[in-house]
């Protein structure tokens, strides 16, 4: 979709099935949204907060996560992944 929102608060949304491929949402806060079968590929959720957000899906590996926040569940997932797709991972430095 190729949005820029930065410093947004998504406050008790439904963005169900909302496109944010190549946006970027930088320092967004999502409330109590609902970001079900949401796309998010190569976004940029830089500083992001996603605690209380709900039934979403982020692939760590194309995504720009660093300083983003999220609830303790959803981080061990994201670390799984991470694991799981090591090579993945190697290769994306080089």
């Amino acid at each position: 979709m190729d949005l820029t929102i930065k410093n947004f608060l998504f406050d008790d949304c439904l963005l169900r099935e909302s496109d944010f491929t190549e946006s970027i949402l930088d320092k967004s806060i999502f409330t109590g949204s609902n970001l079900s079968r949401s796309t998010f590929n190569n976004t940029s959720l830089k500083d992001c907060e996603l605690v209380e957000a709900s039934i979403y899906s982020i692939n760590p590996l194309n995504n720009q996560l660093k300083g983003a926040i999220f609830n303790k569940a959803d981080a061990l997932d994201f670390l799984s992944f991470s694991i799981l797709n090591s090579s993945k991972v190697v290769r994306r430095q080089f």
